[in-house]
Protein backbone atom coordinates (compact mmCIF):
# COMPACT_ATOMS: atom_id res chain seq x y z
CA UNK A 1 0.00 0.00 0.00
CA UNK A 2 2.57 2.14 1.01
CA UNK A 3 4.72 1.58 -2.20
CA UNK A 4 1.57 2.30 -4.44
CA UNK A 5 1.06 5.88 -2.50
CA UNK A 6 4.71 6.89 -3.28
CA UNK A 7 4.20 5.45 -6.86
CA UNK A 8 1.52 8.07 -7.36
CA UNK A 9 3.29 10.40 -6.15
CA UNK A 10 6.01 9.65 -7.82
CA UNK A 11 4.36 9.71 -11.04
CA UNK A 12 2.48 12.98 -10.38
CA UNK A 13 5.91 14.43 -9.76
CA UNK A 14 7.14 13.28 -13.00
CA UNK A 15 4.41 14.87 -15.15
CA UNK A 16 4.84 18.06 -13.18
CA UNK A 17 7.16 19.50 -16.69
CA UNK A 18 4.30 18.47 -18.59
CA UNK A 19 1.82 20.20 -16.50
CA UNK A 20 3.78 23.24 -15.93
CA UNK A 21 3.58 23.01 -19.65
CA UNK A 22 -0.12 23.14 -20.48
CA UNK A 23 -0.28 25.61 -17.81
CA UNK A 24 1.79 27.46 -19.99
CA UNK A 25 -0.17 26.99 -23.34
CA UNK A 26 -3.18 27.95 -21.40
CA UNK A 27 -1.81 31.13 -20.48
CA UNK A 28 -0.78 31.47 -23.62
CA UNK A 29 -4.09 30.81 -25.41
CA UNK A 30 -5.87 32.73 -23.06
CA UNK A 31 -3.96 36.02 -23.75
CA UNK A 32 -4.81 35.58 -27.61
CA UNK A 33 -7.88 34.85 -26.98
CA UNK A 34 -10.98 37.81 -26.09
CA UNK A 35 -14.22 37.00 -24.60
CA UNK A 36 -16.42 34.22 -24.22
CA UNK A 37 -13.53 32.43 -25.14
CA UNK A 38 -10.78 33.40 -23.12
CA UNK A 39 -13.17 32.88 -20.06
CA UNK A 40 -14.03 29.09 -21.02
CA UNK A 41 -10.40 28.12 -21.56
CA UNK A 42 -9.63 30.07 -18.28
CA UNK A 43 -11.98 28.01 -16.85
CA UNK A 44 -10.44 24.73 -17.96
CA UNK A 45 -7.18 25.60 -16.81
CA UNK A 46 -8.86 26.43 -13.45
CA UNK A 47 -10.49 23.12 -13.71
CA UNK A 48 -7.52 21.45 -14.43
CA UNK A 49 -5.35 22.92 -11.74
CA UNK A 50 -8.18 22.38 -9.27
CA UNK A 51 -8.33 18.59 -9.81
CA UNK A 52 -4.05 18.33 -9.25
CA UNK A 53 -4.70 20.65 -6.71
CA UNK A 54 -6.93 17.72 -5.37
CA UNK A 55 -5.18 14.22 -5.65
CA UNK A 56 -1.84 16.07 -4.23
CA UNK A 57 -4.14 16.74 -1.18
CA UNK A 58 -5.27 12.67 -1.46
CA UNK A 59 -1.82 11.84 -1.79
CA UNK A 60 -0.46 13.89 1.25
CA UNK A 61 -3.88 13.18 3.15
CA UNK A 62 -3.33 9.30 2.36
CA UNK A 63 0.51 9.82 3.62
CA UNK A 64 -0.57 11.25 6.61
CA UNK A 65 -2.51 8.71 7.62
CA UNK A 66 -0.68 5.24 6.49
CA UNK A 67 2.36 6.80 8.93
CA UNK A 68 -0.06 7.14 11.96
CA UNK A 69 -1.13 3.72 11.29
CA UNK A 70 2.18 2.49 10.74
CA UNK A 71 2.91 4.48 13.98
CA UNK A 72 0.01 2.41 15.71
CA UNK A 73 1.08 -0.58 14.52
CA UNK A 74 4.62 -0.08 15.72
CA UNK A 75 3.92 0.77 18.84
CA UNK A 76 1.13 -2.55 19.25
CA UNK A 77 3.93 -4.84 18.13
CA UNK A 78 6.44 -3.31 20.70
CA UNK A 79 3.74 -3.70 23.35
CA UNK A 80 2.98 -7.07 22.55
CA UNK A 81 6.64 -7.70 22.35
CA UNK A 82 6.88 -6.42 25.81
CA UNK A 83 4.34 -8.34 27.29
CA UNK A 84 5.03 -11.50 25.72
CA UNK A 85 9.00 -11.23 27.39
CA UNK A 86 6.88 -9.91 30.63
CA UNK A 87 4.67 -13.40 30.48
CA UNK A 88 7.85 -15.49 30.08
CA UNK A 89 9.93 -14.04 32.33
CA UNK A 90 7.27 -14.57 35.03
CA UNK A 91 7.03 -18.40 34.22
CA UNK A 92 10.47 -19.06 34.25
CA UNK A 93 10.35 -18.15 37.70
Amino acid sequence: MVWCRQMLKMELDNQQPSIDAVHEAGRAVIKSEVGAKAKKTREKLDTLHHKLELVRTKIRDRKLLLDDSLKDVRGLVLFTTFACRCSITQHTF
